[in-house]
């Protein structure tokens, strides 16, 4: 349903007009603005949006906003609802004196790589990407945005919270993973059977491994450090609880382990490099056997072999008994006949 000119005059002068503002954001965080030819802020740059009209969902609002102020396709699917905001003007669109303008505001973001040469000129003379450094340069209320969409709903928060703990989590799995793998190397290089060439490629193995742990300790850590900060800031500004908030531990033994497990990963490599150079100019140094001296060690007495059947003396032998074979003294076991069995 169109109003006449006199007719919306007349809605201004006695009640709030409700409005959609659509802040489209970039990769960069930066925000699209307009610089507005009609009034109110005539002149001033600003997000696109508009009046949603009587008996029009807000499904069609954003569609028919975003088709005739930016020549894109919205849907409610496509933005995120960011709050209520309130605008007041001293004028009105049509410059009549003593009447002002006041805007209940919903605001919604969308995220779209638009190029501005590309946009409507109907409503803005010119389109241009701003930082949040650039805030001094546009209108107030638009400017308040830029804070405006770093603060996130509870279930943005959960999902923030979560990741956290999952690079938490990550970050100390890190050495534990590596503290195996350098224990089974290590087990390796000391080795007294392990040969020069294996103790030299399980030295450079372990030297790669702690550098690979320290920069995905490093890594991980940076990720929860930096996810802690937004869920403190975002704490702060919601009124929420600050349980993400960094509290410096007065003990020095209650310092952060991190730098301390950087440290142990760190001393794992310089350890197996050190190895790594002894293997190489050194080897006597690294095997515990430096040679066995003959004279140290007790020589195995062999008994002399004697004759196993040594010929009896007979007469030397008192009473024998007929049809012996000599070999009475034999040293061999004594053979028991027994008989066979076919």
């Amino acid at each position: 349903m169109m109003l006449t000119k006199k007719e919306l005059l007349e809605v201004i002068e006695r009640a709030p007009l409700v409005s959609i503002d659509l802040i489209v954001t970039n990769r960069k965080g930066h925000i699209l603005k307009g610089k507005r030819n009609n009034r109110p802020a005539r002149g001033s740059w600003f997000v696109p949006g508009g009046r949603i009209r009587k008996e029009e969902n807000l499904n069609s609002a954003i569609t028919r906003l975003g088709e005739n102020e930016l020549n894109t396709k919205l849907t409610k699917d496509d933005v995120r609802f960011i709050g209520v905001f309130e605008h007041k003007y001293e004028d009105n669109f049509d410059n009549v004196e003593g009447i002002s303008t006041y805007y209940v505001v919903l605001a919604y973001e969308c995220c779209k790589e638009l190029d501005t040469n590309e946009l409507p000129l109907e409503q803005h003379s010119a389109w241009k990407w701003f930082c949040e450094s650039q805030s001094n340069e546009v209108h107030k209320y638009s400017a308040a945005y830029f804070q405006a969409v770093k603060v996130i709903d509870n279930a943005g928060y959960s999902a923030l919270n979560a990741r956290r703990d999952a690079f938490n989590n990550l970050l100390w799995q890190t050495p534990v993973m590596s503290l195996i793998a350098q224990a089974f190397l290590f087990t390796i290089i000391l080795s007294d059977n392990t040969t020069p060439v294996s103790r030299v490629i399980a030295a450079i193995l372990a030297i790669i491994i702690s550098v690979a742990s320290v920069q995905l300790l490093s890594k991980h850590r940076y990720e929860e450090v930096t996810h802690a900060k937004e869920l403190d800031d975002i704490e702060m500004k919601t009124g929420r609880y600050p349980i993400n908030r960094y509290h410096k531990p007065k003990r020095w033994f209650l310092q952060g382990s991190f730098r301390i497990w950087l440290g142990v990963l760190l001393s794992f490599g310089i350890a197996a490099f050190i190895v790594a150079l002894l293997i190489i100019f050194r080897p006597d140094l690294i095997t515990s056997n430096k040679g066995v001296d003959s004279s140290a060690v007790p020589a195995l007495v062999v008994p002399e072999q004697k004759d196993l059947c040594k010929p009896i003396d007979r007469t030397s032998v008192g009473a024998e008994k007929e049809g012996d074979l000599g070999t009475k003294d034999c040293n061999l076991p004594q053979m028991v006949e027994r008989d066979v069995i076919h």
